[in-house]
């Protein structure tokens, strides 16, 4: 599993296992934009925990899943209470852990996937099972993408972690930059005191060269490294898809023909920024689209107007945008890079960009703008 500049997350990993099978509960939450390598990171935790022998509970949300209730904690506990010993410790048929048990009977009917969200019985039940696990084993409850879980879940989740003290279980989590932390549960675990939070920023030059070297068996061509780190800005997910294009176009890529590997750079990054514009909401989509007319520094209220957006759709859209790495998250408002606004640019039909360009015009215009700025859109 390919750490690079990632030993201060390790030693913090190491630090919540033994704080975990000491019986000191643990909550971290790894904060990143989209892949700068926080799933890995998880990985990592995951490994190490079993290498100690403890129970690994994962579970990954979906956008697709966000209304299942309890859609998450089925993921993290069925496969968990399949392996339980129930002689050893009967988990769901111990004291207020009974109340839960429902959950997990498709059978009986008594627990209906519409019940409310909001009852206390079923979250106290939750906590307990999972109290009755670490008496077993230590408990590692691992969470990816926090931001699509669905609210039943997200519930328990904010409910068990504030009850980790004394308790032998480890809860980790994956969510955005905290400028885009969501309100509710799902932040509210991010700003808790007991709360280790784990930053993950891009690679630097240096690290996309130990990324390079790895893949290569040799130390990369210079030019070759510095090419990879300006097209893909330190990101782990584009930076790996990256090398294995340079690998399959020629097993042995140097620097040389500069022209023909950006142009395959290029490339890459304009499908992963397709791959992850898709996975937004339709909002977010249309607001990318309608700020990649506008330019590399679009107002997103322009950009709104431009796709037809309701204002009360500007800023979650604009927050997703962000965590997805497409715009950059400090002010002004801009794309990360060139090469994302070309993407998402150059893939729009030609009759629907020519609809947005004219009402950019309009738009502008009516904002008072300078006859140069309306016109690049009109020509």
């Amino acid at each position: 599993m390919n750490l690079v500049e990632r030993s201060t997350e390790i030693r913090a990993i190491e630090a919540a296992v033994a704080g975990t099978r000491r019986g000191s509960g643990q909550l971290l939450v790894i904060e990143g934009a989209a892949g700068v390598g926080k799933t890995t990171l998880l990985h990592a935790l995951a490994a190490r925990a079993r290498e100690d022998g403890m129970s690994v509970a994962w579970a990954r949300g979906s956008g697709l899943e966000t209304s299942f209730p309890y859609g998450v904690v089925r993921q993290l506990l069925e496969p968990v209470l399949v392996d339980a010993d129930d002689n050893e410790c009967p988990v769901l048929s111990t004291g207020a852990a009974r109340f839960a048990a429902p959950l997990f009977d498709y059978s009986s009917g008594e627990f209906s996937a519409h019940q409310t969200i909001q009852d206390q019985q079923v979250l106290h039940g939750l906590y307990w099972a999972c109290v009755n696990l670490s008496r077993v084993r230590p408990l590692v409850i691992l969470v990816d993408d926090l931001r699509w879980t669905d609210a039943p879940s997200l519930r328990f989740l904010h409910y068990l972690a504030g009850r980790l003290d004394d308790s032998a279980i480890l809860l980790a989590t994956t969510t955005g930059p905290r400028a885009d932390w969501p309100t509710g549960a799902a932040g509210a675990m991010g700003l808790m005191f007991s709360a280790t939070i784990l930053r993950l920023g891009p690679l630097t030059p240096a690290g996309v060269c130990q990324v390079l070297e790895h893949a290569l068996g040799a130390a990369p061509d210079p030019q070759l490294a510095q090419l990879c780190h300006t097209a893909t800005g330190g990101n782990q997910f584009i930076l790996h898809e990256v090398v294995a294009e340079l690998i399959a176009a020629d097993p042995e890529p140097t620097g040389s023909d500069l022209l023909a590997r950006s142009q395959l750079m290029a490339r890459v990054v304009s499908r992963s920024v397709l791959r992850w514009l898709g996975r937004l909401s339709p909002q977010s989509i249309a607001l990318a689209e309608a700020a990649s007319v506008l330019g590399m520094r679009p107002d997103p209220w322009q950009a709104a107007a431009v796709a037809g957006l309701a204002e009360t759709d500007v800023v979650p859209a604009v927050g997703a945008l962000v965590e997805a790495g497409i715009l950059h998250r400090e002010a002004p408002t801009r794309f990360a890079d060139p090469l994302v606004q070309k993407a998402i640019y150059q893939h729009l039909p030609a009759g629907r960009s020519q609809r947005m360009h004219a009402e950019a015009a309009r738009i502008l215009e009516a904002a008072g703008a300078a006859v140069t700025e309306m016109a690049a859109h009109l020509v």
